[in-house]
C-alpha cells in the first residue's frame, strides 16, 4: 500500500513538471521534451519556485487516494 502512495506522488510530480515543459514550450518555441529532457534542472527549478499549498494538497490526495485504493483491493 505505500509503494502505491509512493508511485502517486512521483506520478503527481512528473505530471506536474510535464506541464510546465509544456507551458516554457510555447512560450520559447521549442517542445516540451526539448524542454523536459534537455533542460531538466530548470523544470525542477521552476517547480520548486512555483510550490504552494496546492501542490502540497495534490500531493496529499494522491497519496491519500493510492494508499486507500491499495488497502482496500
Amino acid at each position: 500500500a505505500a509503494i502505491s502512495a509512493v508511485l502517486a506522488v512521483g506520478a503527481v510530480y512528473l505530471g506536474q513538471l510535464v506541464d510546465i515543459a509544456i507551458i516554457a514550450g510555447k512560450d520559447v518555441n521549442m517542445s516540451a521534451m526539448d524542454i523536459f529532457f534537455g533542460h531538466f534542472s530548470v523544470l525542477t527549478k521552476a517547480w520548486n519556485e512555483s510550490l504552494d499549498i496546492m501542490t502540497f494538497l495534490f500531493l496529499a490526495l494522491a497519496a491519500f487516494a493510492a494508499f486507500s485504493g491499495a488497502k482496500k483491493a
